[in-house]
């Protein structure tokens, strides 16, 4: 099945944090939003600091019962699909898990209309410079995909 926004005119921008991807291998809310990446729906941008993160935390061993093979496929398809953004500016926001900001520093540069994320109690704010800060269920249901 493939889905695709309808609500709004134009691709939205967003930028993923990295426990969406990773959970987008188990199905649910964040496999929808790969998918809609895959299918030009929406456009992911990230930095080279994102990319590195995504690598490391999918080539930990709890997630080798995914081959080798299909990860690296699937971060060069997220390269593929995705747009490089080099950040302009550093910020320090997120004290809890300060690496976690590299995600709002490429956000913020890249002038996206979303950061989605499952990590809720590190960005427990809604929006920062322009930048809406969603879970993956709640970006799906503001444009009505199920």
């Amino acid at each position: 099945m493939k889905l695709k926004i309808t609500e709004v005119p134009g691709k939205i921008s967003v930028v993923l944090d990295t426990n969406v991807l990773i959970s987008s291998f188990y199905g649910g809310n964040p496999e929808k939003i790969i998918e809609l990446l895959l299918n030009e729906e929406i456009d992911l941008y990230y930095s080279s600091e994102i990319i590195l993160e995504y690598r490391d935390v999918l080539f930990r061993e709890k997630f080798s019962i995914i081959s080798e093979t299909k990860r690296n496929i699937f971060i060069t398809a997220i390269m593929d699909s995705g747009i490089l953004v080099v950040p302009k500016q550093k910020v320090h926001v997120i004290t809890k898990d300060p690496a976690d900001n590299k995600f709002l520093e490429c956000a913020v540069t890249a002038k996206v209309d979303y950061l989605i994320t499952g990590n809720t109690h590190h960005f427990d704010f809604k929006q920062f410079e322009g930048v809406k800060i969603v879970t993956p269920a709640q970006f799906l249901k503001e444009f009505k995909i199920e």
